[in-house]
């Protein structure tokens, strides 16, 4: 797995009705430290197989967690497990942030799967481009008003990509029913350039906020779905347990 989507396949191997809202111009935000706490699981074929067969996980707990660190810079580290994985099993995929220009320094993944170890790290500066987390950030901070186009790096490779609002809508969350915006990215079909074929979907409340309550990856084979279970200022416990 060279990318953060193939997210799905990567944890095989670790581990809303729509209502009517005025559209306003989004405010961007001042990203802050803090850690949101998830509950992942498989759809479409992928999942299916997996519960089948009994043999790979489908479910999960996932953290991702913010630091904002000195010189401007953001850094976001999302890490998954499984009930299925063994104690300390893990995959973990790092990004550093320049929120200045709002583009991504650096990327490392991590994968510790039973006698699996193995960790990459990547240089992103010199592209000037964004990759799929930290396009996940910009999406929740600095969201478009309607379509935005981006380079998104990818599994090494480089994708000319849209951030799009899709809309308003309403969802469950906490135990109540709350306004999110949805947004997401997806691959643009331009002359010769790759075309990013996974897609990326978010919806955040839509207050001050903007907690991303539920991501969903799309992958040829299925999706993954994160829904928050809450958030916690950095380091703190999490909530509920």
């Amino acid at each position: 797995m060279r990318s953060v989507l193939p997210v799905a396949s990567l944890v095989l191997l670790a581990l809303a009705g729509s209502a009517a809202a005025t559209a306003a111009e989004p405010a961007a935000r001042t990203p802050r430290s803090q850690d949101l706490h998830y509950r992942w699981r498989l759809e479409g074929v992928s999942g299916v197989l997996s519960r089948l067969l009994g043999l790979l996980p489908t479910t999960g707990d996932a953290v991702m967690a913010l630091r904002v660190v000195p010189d401007d810079r953001l850094e976001v580290a999302f890490t998954a497990s499984s009930e299925k994985a063994d104690a300390g099993d893990y995959w973990k995929y790092e990004t550093v942030v320049d929120l200045g220009a709002w583009q991504s320094l650096s990327v490392r993944e991590t994968l510790h799967y039973r006698k699996k170890n193995k960790s990459e790290s990547f240089e992103l500066a010199e592209f000037g481009v964004l990759d799929v987390l930290s396009g996940l950030q910009l999406m929740r901070f600095a969201p478009p008003a309607e379509s935005e186009r981006r380079t998104i790096w990818s599994g090494g490779k480089l994708y000319p990509v849209a951030i799009t609002m899709v809309g308003f809508e309403r969802l469950e969350y906490d135990g109540r029913t709350v306004t999110v915006r949805h947004l997401k990215i997806h691959g643009l079909k331009e002359p010769q350039q790759r075309y990013w074929k996974s897609r990326a979907e978010l919806w955040l409340t839509d207050d001050e906020a903007a907690l991303p309550v539920e991501l969903l990856f799309h992958q040829a084979l299925g999706r993954l779905r994160l829904s928050l279970v809450g958030a916690s200022a950095a380091g703190s416990p999490r909530p509920g347990g």
